[in-house]
C-alpha cells in the first residue's frame, strides 16, 4: 500500500501541467461559490432569501467540477500507462460529464453513512474514485466499476487509515496557516482587520468547513492518482497490457487481436 502511494506521488510529479489545469479549472468555480456561501452564512442576514439560487449555482459548479476531474483522471491514466490520449468531441465530453453527474452526487449521501458503518467504507470510497476514471457514459462501465472497486477488506482499511491520518495532518497545517495569516499581516505590515480583534472566527463553523474543504482538495488529486495506478494494475493482472506497452516502448512489434 505504501509503495502505491509513493508511485502515486511520482505520477503527479511527472504528469503534464494540463492535468493540473483541468483539475484547477474544475475545482475553482465550486470552491469560490462554496466559500461565498459560507461567508454569506456568517455575515449575510438575508441569506434565506438567496439560499435557493446559491444552492443551484453550487450544484451546477459541482457537476462542472466532477466533469473536469474525470478529464484529469483520463490524463493521469494515459500518463501512467503510456497510451495515447484519445481526443473527445463535444458530444463525448457532454456524455462523460452527464455520466459523472449521475453517479458522483450520490457519494455526498453514501460516503458519510459508509464512514459511520466503517466496514464497507473502503469499498464505497474505491467505487466513487474509480468511477471518476472508468465511467464515461458507455454501456457496461457501471458494472466494470463495481468489479474494480472490490477487494480484500484489510488493505482497504489500511488505506482508509492512512488517508484519514493524512487528512488530519493536512487539516492542522491548513488551519494553522490560515489562522496565522491575519496576525502575520498585522505584525509585518501593520494591517488591522476584523480578524485580528478577536479569536471567535477561529472556532466558527464556516471557517472550520472551509479549512476542511481546502484540506480535502489537497489530498483528493493524490487519491485519484493512487486509484489510477490501482486500476491499471488490476487490469494488467488479466490482460497483460503493461507488458505489451513495455515491449512496444522497446521497439518490439506486438500483434493485436
Amino acid at each position: 500500500m505504501i509503495d502505491l502511494l509513493e508511485e502515486a506521488i511520482h505520477l503527479l510529479r511527472r504528469t503534464s501541467a494540463i492535468t493540473y489545469a483541468y483539475y484547477l479549472l474544475g475545482v475553482t468555480p465550486f470552491a469560490l461559490l462554496f466559500f461565498q456561501l459560507l461567508a454569506d452564512a456568517s455575515y449575510h442576514r438575508y441569506l434565506a432569501e438567496h439560499l435557493g439560487d446559491s444552492v443551484i449555482r453550487l450544484a451546477v459548479a459541482y457537476c462542472w467540477m466532477k466533469g473536469f476531474q474525470a478529464l484529469a483522471c483520463q490524463r493521469l491514466l494515459a500518463a501512467y500507462s503510456g497510451e495515447p490520449l484519445r481526443r473527445r468531441g463535444p458530444l463525448e465530453l457532454l456524455q462523460l460529464s452527464s455520466a459523472q453527474c449521475a453517479i458522483q452526487p450520490w457519494g455526498i449521501l453514501i460516503k458519510p453513512m459508509a464512514f459511520i458503518v466503517m466496514v464497507p467504507s473502503p469499498f464505497v470510497d474505491a467505487f466513487f474514485q474509480t468511477a471518476s476514471i472508468v465511467i464515461t457514459g458507455n454501456r457496461g462501465e457501471f458494472m466494470r466499476c463495481l468489479g474494480l472497486s472490490g477487494g480484500q477488506i484489510g488493505p482497504g482499511l489500511i488505506l482508509s487509515g492512512i488517508i484519514f491520518a493524512f487528512r488530519i495532518v493536512m487539516f492542522v497545517c491548513v488551519y494553522s496557516t490560515l489562522a496565522a495569516l491575519p496576525f502575520l499581516c498585522k505584525m509585518l505590515f501593520g494591517v488591522e482587520t476584523l480578524l485580528t480583534h478577536n479569536f471567535q472566527w477561529l472556532l466558527s463553523v464556516p471557517f472550520l468547513l472551509g479549512t476542511g474543504f481546502v484540506s480535502y482538495l489537497i489530498i483528493d488529486l493524490l487519491l485519484k492518482s493512487f486509484y489510477v495506478i490501482r486500476l491499471r494494475r488490476l487490469e494488467c493482472e488479466t490482460s497483460g497490457k503493461d507488458l505489451v506497452h513495455r515491449l512496444a516502448a522497446l521497439g518490439y512489434a506486438v500483434a493485436s487481436k
